[in-house]
């Protein structure tokens, strides 16, 4: 069996796009986003991961010049973790996500709609209370 790295998060951008190329030329974006747990602690307080985005290509160039701060945006892609040497000489961990597809998203609508499409996907649940028995 094949294993699969697939994810798609939504989050907000926090700082703009930085622009460069590959070794081969090919255009990069990178964009960081923060993307709210699904918990807060007792007073309310709201966590978040934060995740470095790559998009590249045609797509790079797009984002780029369309996001910015604040910005929520749709992300299809691939999870990679890497380590790197931090300023203090300690080790540190950063979390990318190679893009597949990006969208720029202003509302949940257009966040489902963005989704990619699962063959299979369960009809939706009817959760009246008229079928139960209490």
């Amino acid at each position: 069996m094949s294993d699969i790295n697939t994810c798609v998060i939504s989050g907000e951008v926090v700082d703009n796009p930085r622009v460069g190329s590959t070794k081969n030329g090919k255009s990069i974006a990178n964009v960081r986003i923060k993307s709210a747990k699904a918990f807060s602690d007792f007073k309310g307080k709201a966590y978040y991961d934060y995740f470095t985005v790559s998009v590249f290509g045609q797509k790079a160039d797009s984002i780029a010049h369309t996001v910015k701060v604040g910005d929520r945006i749709l992300v299809n892609g691939s999870v990679h973790v890497r380590s790197y040497e931090k300023k203090d000489g300690g080790t540190g961990v950063s979390v990318e996500v190679n893009t597949i597809d990006v969208t720029v998203i202003s509302d949940v609508s257009a966040a489902a709609a963005a989704l990619p499409k699962a063959a299979g996907r369960p009809a939706a649940v009817d959760d009246s209370d008229e079928d139960f028995p209490f």
